[in-house]
């Protein structure tokens, strides 16, 4: 009784220790977690070529580096130069659309004292936070690296990880009593299946909408489309924040041309947010876990509130890893637990 409530302190104790130490190395978890992430995606590619090609796994992941490296570069040489020049033109062209959308708020519902406020809410006052948010987004691990060392450790932490991911495994589920060895065997190999098809899912869906805006913004005559659609491409990473986000500097830009093109890029948007959200998100999540929106959007704010940005983009994928160990550990057993005590009762009533 008394090695019990012994193991039961101690147990408590560890736990706590656990989640101080879990509260001060953040960003470390958060960053090795973004390389587990890399490491599946690099792995899926691998296998892909591994359908089309026999190859050992190691020249297939070097293949698929090779090739992502060439991928980058051509888009360097590219596309950068088309669109830093198209962000300079953004930069230039929304103080001017937030100049036009306060005279049309002014002169439309006549705010009296209200609109005295954003009258005096220059853009350029606004501007600093806009830069203080982009700053953030570029220093997204900077709390314990640099943001160049922190892209490295990240790139080549999940390249370590992808060429050699059942070291890695292994050798975690080695720490684990060998009576639980399966079970934890059992749960990380759900846990990868689960996200290497929410990251295919994610990379598709960002494609698609990066394409459909693009093109979108084009047919309407908006101005810089490539590089709207590249924006709203990479904030669909961030489910349900991420869209509404990338939706502001179209609004902006139309509005320069008419207010009758700002409300057709408000429902360009909101035709391809329902197009992912009710057609691909559906495809996909045949192969992975459904997540409800409240409890996701729940996890962006909390993740966002306790580890800025990063938690923010990591929180899904958090949340769909969480599920998967709460399902695997505690729901199937308690299931299973309650089945075989009703059997057991049955049992006892027919005899």
């Amino acid at each position: 009784m008394n090695q019990d409530k012994n193991y039961n302190l101690i147990f408590a104790v560890l736990v706590i220790f656990t989640i101080f130490l879990s509260w001060y190395i953040m960003d470390i978890l958060l960053l090795t977690f973004a390389a587990i992430l890399l490491a599946i995606f690099l792995t899926t590619l691998s296998k892909l070529i591994q359908k089309v090609v026999l190859l050992p796994d190691s020249i297939s992941m070097a293949l698929v580096i090779v090739l992502l490296i060439a991928l980058f570069g051509l888009i360097i040489v590219f596309m950068v130069p088309v669109i830093s020049g198209q962000i300079q033109n953004l930069s230039k062209e929304i103080p001017s659309a937030w100049d036009k959308l306060k005279q049309m708020l002014n002169s439309t519902l006549n705010l009296g004292s209200v609109s005295s406020l954003y009258q005096k809410m220059d853009v350029q006052n606004l501007l600093p936070q806009g830069k203080n948010f982009i700053m953030q987004a570029a220093n997204l691990f900077s709390t314990t690296f640099g943001l160049i060392g922190s892209v490295f450790v990240f790139t080549f932490m999940g390249i370590f990880l992808a060429f050699d991911p059942n070291k890695y495994k292994e050798g975690f589920i080695s720490l684990i009593p060998s009576s639980k060895q399966e079970k934890a065997r059992n749960v990380i190999k759900e846990m990868d299946d689960i996200l290497q098809w929410w990251i295919i899912g994610k990379i598709f869906s960002m494609i698609i909408v990066g394409i459909l805006t693009s093109f979108g913004l084009w047919f309407l005559s908006i101005p810089m489309a490539l590089t709207l659609g590249l924006f709203a491409a990479l904030l669909t990473f961030i489910p349900n924040i991420g869209p509404i986000v990338s939706a502001v500097p179209a609004v902006l830009v139309a509005l320069i041309q008419s207010p009758i093109s700002a409300m057709y890029v408000i429902a360009l948007y909101l035709a391809i947010q329902s197009f992912e959200s009710y057609v691909i998100t559906p495809l996909m999540q045949g192969k992975t876990i459904a997540l409800p929106p409240a409890l996701v959007i729940f996890a962006q704010l909390t993740m966002g509130l306790v580890a800025g940005i990063l938690g923010l983009c990591l929180a899904t994928p958090l949340l769909a890893a969480l599920s998967i160990i709460i399902k695997k550990l505690y729901i199937e057993k308690n299931h299973y637990k309650n089945s075989a005590e009703e059997d057991k009762l049955m049992v006892i009533s027919t005899s």
